[in-house]
């Protein structure tokens, strides 16, 4: 009896599942992503739009529709990374890079100089080769370079310049969201884990039936 008892765990530890390995357990790791990606892409929006208005207190481009195109980009860039990040985590399939496809629409027109951080600056978080480190690095410090020419040079309309408090707040601010971006943007370069699946766990299930089988047979 305590042999028989012995298979039927056997088989019943054969036909279980890890932790967390399960169809709810991955759309938990999903949810969690999403959340996470969505709540951090508004706080960079909100930040991002601070940002710019503290660099043109009086222009009268900035509107409240402005505003909110700006955090739906930004929260949809977040969104998108933050289930990609989820995906590599749970070992899903490779398309779920396409998640942060619609995002990339932040980097249009004044975004594009955030583009070079997220494209490339993530690199630098990574363990990729030293020489793939410092193109990102060169690309993020490169952008800060332009920034601050632009910032820095003569407005053509009022022929005048910004104050220099204004100036380094400015690239100061630009440092800050560009790191974030970055960090944003390593992502892209995580590994993927191995994917997860109930047959990876048969041949130790069924190692352990065999054993509870050659203890009956004796």
């Amino acid at each position: 009896m305590a042999r028989l008892s012995t298979r039927q765990g056997a088989e019943r530890h054969a036909g279980a599942r890890p932790a967390g390995a399960g169809p709810a357990g991955a759309r938990h790791v999903m949810l969690r992503g999403a959340l996470a990606g969505l709540g951090l892409g508004l706080l960079w929006g909100v930040a991002a739009r601070v940002w710019m208005r503290l660099m043109n207190p009086t222009s009268p481009e900035f509107s409240w529709a402005g505003t909110g195109m700006i955090l739906t980009m930004a929260a949809l860039l977040g969104l998108g990374v933050g289930l990609l990040a989820a995906a590599k985590v749970k070992g899903a399939r490779r398309w779920w890079r396409l998640a942060v496809v619609p995002g990339l629409l932040i980097f249009a027109s004044q975004g594009l100089l955030f583009l070079p951080a997220f494209a490339l600056g993530g690199l630098v978080l990574t363990r990729r080769h030293w020489a793939l480190r410092a193109l990102g690095a060169a690309a993020s410090v490169a952008m800060v370079v332009v920034l601050g020419v632009l910032l820095g040079g003569v407005d053509e309309e009022t022929m005048t310049t910004l104050p220099t408090s204004a100036l380094v707040s400015g690239v100061v601010g630009f440092v800050l969201l560009s790191a974030a971006m970055a960090a944003a943007g390593s992502v892209l370069y995580r590994p993927w884990a191995p994917r997860t699946r109930s047959a990876s766990i048969a041949p130790m299930g069924s190692a352990e039936v065999a054993a509870g089988e050659g203890a009956l047979a004796t």
